[in-house]
């Protein structure tokens, strides 16, 4: 309470800092996370595919240059995407974690982190790193529930994805 600001930036337990209930249970969202998000994106097209669960696609949320550059970024990076822990069957892409320093350091990459955490009223500080992804002709990735990090890890338990389809 004497250090909000800090709290929600590098506490992810901090209550009433962000949208989302960190009890012991499944992490809630603010009954006006919708609203307030719909506010926030007056910059983008946006078309709201379903409440329950939340999906939103926001249609001009990345330029070309933004993609083409993000995907430069990984250029020889790629290796064969795992599901947990180990490769898996059920998943066929190649993946880059956007976590060495050109890429943690980017101005692209951070102007993009900056717009995912306006919209979503969370700090970027708080997220996993971008991971991208590339999938060649009939790879795929199964159905699936997606990663839940525990809430001990400094990330905490994910709450959103946000896609960028490059």
């Amino acid at each position: 309470e004497k250090n909000v600001g800090y709290m929600h930036i590098n506490c992810k337990k901090s209550c009433k800092t962000c949208n989302v209930s960190c009890g012991e249970s499944a992490p809630a969202l603010d009954p006006y996370f919708l609203k307030n998000t719909i506010e926030r994106s007056k910059n983008y097209t946006i078309k709201i595919h379903s409440e329950k669960p939340l999906l939103i696609e926001f249609l001009n949320f990345l330029n070309d240059f933004e993609s083409d550059h993000i995907i430069s970024l990984c250029e020889n990076k790629f290796s064969r995407s795992l599901a947990g822990d180990g490769v898996s069957s059920v998943r066929t892409s190649e993946q880059c974690w956007c976590q060495d320093k050109k890429c943690t350091s980017d101005k692209v990459v951070k102007s993009i982190e900056e717009r995912v955490s306006n919209l979503v009223n969370f700090s970027y500080l708080n997220s996993e790193y971008m991971q991208i992804l590339k999938y060649e002709k009939e790879q795929f990735y199964k159905l699936h529930h997606d990663q839940n990090s525990p809430h001990s890890s400094p990330q905490g338990p994910r709450v959103f994805t946000f896609f960028m389809y490059l």
